[in-house]
């Protein structure tokens, strides 16, 4: 009888085992699953695009960097702007270009403390463009 019993509770022991170790595979394969509505941006010139904004006192440094997979023609425009209301301003512009694989442009500007400063960025790599608004 406690042989039987022994066999029973084993038995059941496995099936549960084996019930929690499916789990993990089974919402594994939900994840997996790409939504079909979500386009995936692929580049085939730009390599990186990234920038940022740093307040510090009354300055701002404003910076952006460019990579591309081949040499091309390369441009990255720079707008500082101030918070005015609920409206975005332009404070100052910048823009640097060159032919090769990678542009890096670091800028700084005075500016009045207590007011909100965003840097938005737009990266030119031969016929790719893409845009970027950073806050510090």
């Amino acid at each position: 009888m406690i042989v039987m019993q022994n066999k029973v509770v084993a038995i059941f022991l496995m099936a549960l085992m084996l019930l929690f170790c499916s789990l993990p595979v089974f919402a594994l394969d939900e994840q997996v699953k790409e939504d079909p509505f979500v386009p995936e941006v692929r580049y085939s010139t730009i390599d990186s695009a990234s920038a940022s904004l740093s307040v510090s006192g009354t300055t701002a440094t404003c910076y952006a960097r460019l990579t591309a997979k081949r040499s091309v023609s390369l441009k990255i425009k720079m707008t500082l702007q101030k918070k005015s209301g609920s409206t975005w301003s332009n404070v100052q512009s910048w823009t640097g270009s060159k032919t090769g694989t990678s542009l890096t442009m670091t800028k700084t500007k005075a500016v009045s403390s207590g007011v909100s400063y965003r840097l938005k960025v737009t990266f030119t790599a031969g016929s790719e463009m893409v845009s970027q608004t950073v806050y510090p």
